[in-house]
């Protein structure tokens, strides 16, 4: 699957002159890629995400500004084919992600900034929600969901790159855990935000103690994405609608 992904990107560049008609083709084909190694009861749309506060993120019409990837529990009502971009509720939200054909540093101070939109959607349970979350994990993956940036490849080495995120997050007066929560790129590695290193996605040091900050794995394989997805998107059974707040405005007496 990961030689397909590759090779389909190739494809897209032999056949799509338009850089945006890249970008689609190659968000679709890891969404794909995202459907076929995630749980059968996940659907993988894009579009835009919204809260019950009136915060939103990305856009439901498409195009540049809206989340590539946003995976989808089977929580969340059917409002039109998931192949299509459509608005989303946080609280049916697993995971969102940004795409990139190839990223360039020039891009990531617009990803760093959708990035932080995106972590400030808050969720709400509702009573009788069931969950079950690492303690280090309830404010940063279930209150916000985990947001991650993919790019096919990237001739930004990764020292520069960190560099850029850890500038990004002074010049916004930004937290370290309030923005991207993991990087990964093809064929060049996946760096991780490991926050206090308290997560239920840990990585150690020689000496066996938890890693703090970012940490970076240096492999080929994209089965460090698929289980830190696994590790940090939120177990959560919604014993009642998550719609109904959104479709329903509560009832207020004079």
């Amino acid at each position: 699957m990961e030689a397909k992904l590759r090779a389909e990107l190739e494809v897209i560049r032999a056949v799509t002159t338009h850089a945006g008609n890249k970008g689609n083709k190659a968000e679709q084909a890891l969404r794909t890629f995202l459907n076929d190694h995630l749980p059968r009861s996940i659907e993988v749309g894009h579009g835009e995400a919204i809260d019950k506060h009136g915060n939103e993120a990305g856009d439901k019409r498409g195009g540049d500004h809206q989340i590539d990837v946003l995976i989808i529990n089977d929580s969340h009502p059917r409002f039109g084919k998931v192949e299509e971009p459509n608005t989303y509720f946080i609280e049916g939200i697993l995971a969102g992600g940004e795409v990139k054909a190839s990223l360039q540093i020039g891009q990531m101070e617009a990803i760093f900034k959708q990035a932080v939109a995106f972590k400030k959607l808050n969720t709400v349970l509702n009573k009788g929600d069931l969950t079950c979350s690492n303690d280090a994990d309830i404010e940063r993956f279930l209150t916000r969901r985990p947001y991650f940036l993919f790019a096919y490849e990237s001739a930004v080495k990764t020292e520069a790159l960190m560099k850029r995120v850890r500038e990004l997050e002074l010049d916004n007066g930004v937290g370290a855990t309030e923005h991207l929560d993991a990087i990964f790129v093809l064929g060049r590695g996946s760096m991780f935000n490991l926050g206090d290193g308290k997560s239920s996605f840990t990585m150690l040091q020689s000496d066996g103690t938890p890693i703090a900050g970012w940490g970076f794995k240096d492999t080929d394989s994209l089965m460090p994405m698929i289980g830190w997805l696994s590790a940090v998107m939120p177990n959560i059974v919604h014993l009642s609608s998550i719609a109904l707040p959104y479709l329903v405005k509560p009832y207020s007496r004079a």
